[in-house]
């Protein structure tokens, strides 16, 4: 009897040691890429690494729960090595620790900042002055003055070039030392030592992303929705847009690409007005649209919502923004927002069902077997 008893319970205690090691058996990653980004705002955490396992693995599309009523105009980085879920207008903002949210309170707005191998970016507000100064040694700075009131949208790193481009569409060149401001012709930008005045008009273009993604510098612009390629000299319009945003480009419409990520070796792009996701197959080379995160509305217009009854809003209040795109861990995190701050005060106009408020500032989850990042 009780040999017996010893006999099952040493089975089943085979059978669970069968099971841990299945369950935690190390995925050997066969490919990896540095994530070098930038959406809407910010940098997300350098010193990251994507890597992944090639493999007929289905995505899966998960909404996270709310951290909180009030958060509606959403954002997402990584800082710290944590997930960060900001509230862009409640000064407000969750940091991820296991499963679980903490409420942080913040007082001040994210600004754009960068550092490459050699330089750290900065720029004074006051002044209208971005630096590039070395990080080692002297910390000598590099300075180039922009039009007041405009300032930095986007930076992209391409080898040991940099190039920020601001709200006027002033795109910027940082290279061998020394800045140059570049010139666009036919929308190709290009530095030229003859033609160094200051932009002191909008060029009615703006960039709001870019990435490092299968060694192209890719930059996402507005209003055609367009990606842009930067080789480190020359910025242009690149040939791997989604070819249904690209079919439509010449009419600029108001596509905006506005953040970027690359997640099992694919290319995801998230797009204001609408709030899709595209999603470039690296293996079979092709773009599709992965997932909207908004309902679709009967007779839509352009921007959702832009044709309701005056509120006070303003019309592209509740256009619909992926505003961040960041793979965490074993996942791809996906931020969505609305046009500019959703503060906890504003009464809801009741011409939009209520199901349909509450998509904004809703969180998803992306994941596929064998793909995780992880950040120092």
């Amino acid at each position: 009897m009780k040999l017996g008893i010893v006999f099952s319970i040493l089975i089943i205690a085979i059978g669970s040691i069968v099971v841990v090691q299945k369950f935690n058996r190390r995925v050997h990653y066969n490919h990896w890429s540095p994530i070098v980004q930038w959406q809407s705002y910010s940098a997300n955490s350098y010193q990251g690494i994507h890597e992944w396992v090639d493999g007929d693995y289905p995505y899966r599309i998960e909404m996270v729960d709310r951290v909180s009523k009030a958060f509606r105009s959403g954002y997402a980085f990584v800082s710290g090595g944590r997930l960060i879920l900001r509230d862009l207008a409640n000064e407000v903002q969750f940091r991820k620790f296991g499963a679980n949210y903490v409420k942080e309170y913040i007082f001040k707005s994210i600004r754009p900042r960068l550092i490459n191998r050699t330089h750290e970016f900065s720029f004074d507000y006051h002044h209208g002055v971005l630096s590039a100064c070395l990080i080692l040694g002297s910390k000598q700075c590099q300075r180039i003055s922009v039009k007041g009131g405009s300032f930095p949208y986007v930076y992209a790193i391409s080898g040991d070039s940099v190039l920020a481009i601001t709200n006027y569409a002033d795109a910027l060149l940082f290279k061998g030392g020394r800045w140059c401001r570049m010139v666009m012709e036919d929308d190709v930008y290009r530095c030229d030592e003859s033609r160094q005045d200051m932009l002191v008009e909008p060029r009615k273009i703006q960039f709001y992303s870019s990435i490092i993604y299968q060694s192209k510098t890719l930059i996402g612009e507005w209003p055609t929705g367009r990606l842009y390629e930067f080789d480190g000299d020359v910025l242009k319009p690149s040939t791997f847009t989604p070819p249904a945003i690209q079919e439509v480009s010449l009419q600029r419409l108001g596509y905006e690409a506005q953040s970027m990520a690359e997640y099992c070796g694919d290319l995801f792009v998230g797009y204001w007005p609408k709030g899709e996701i595209w999603r470039f197959d690296h293996k079979e080379g092709v773009w599709g649209l992965f997932f909207r995160a908004f309902s679709p509305e009967v007779n839509e217009t352009f921007i959702p919502y832009a044709g309701r009854p005056d509120d006070g809003l303003g019309a592209a209040f509740f256009g619909q923004r992926v505003t961040a795109l960041v793979p965490f861990e074993e996942s791809l995190y996906v931020a969505t927002s609305n046009l500019r701050e959703w503060k906890d005060d504003i009464v809801p106009p009741s011409s939009i069902p209520a199901d349909r408020l509450d998509e904004y500032g809703r969180v998803y989850r992306i994941s596929r077997y064998g793909c995780q990042s992880s950040y120092r």
